[in-house]
């Protein structure tokens, strides 16, 4: 059906861009983290300890996130998929409060 629809898909692939680097962006403000690049629909990102607790903070909030734990050397894994601008900034608002 995307395909069928070009212009659709287009600002739909635009949109998600878009939307994943202002999810980087916000999380890179944050010592807290460890975030890294991506050219997927997902960022994932170090909690450098604090992903057990995130992630039960933000899942009681309704937000969807993954617990990956360690990946390499590093201890905290999450991923969060990049959603609508709502759902993104529900995300980003989450995470600023658990952190301020």
């Amino acid at each position: 059906m995307a395909l069928e629809k070009p212009k659709i898909m287009s600002d739909a692939v635009t949109t998600i861009k878009k939307e994943r680097k202002r999810i980087i962006e916000n999380l890179r403000k944050y010592d807290a983290f460890e975030v890294f690049g991506s050219k997927a629909n997902f960022v994932l990102f170090d909690a450098r300890g604090a992903d057990s607790r995130i992630f039960t903070a933000l899942i009681e909030q309704g937000i969807s996130i993954r617990k990956l734990g360690k990946i390499g050397k590093h201890q905290g894994c999450l991923r969060v998929t990049v959603g609508t601008k709502e759902m993104n900034s529900k995300f980003l608002l989450a995470i600023r409060d658990l952190l301020e």
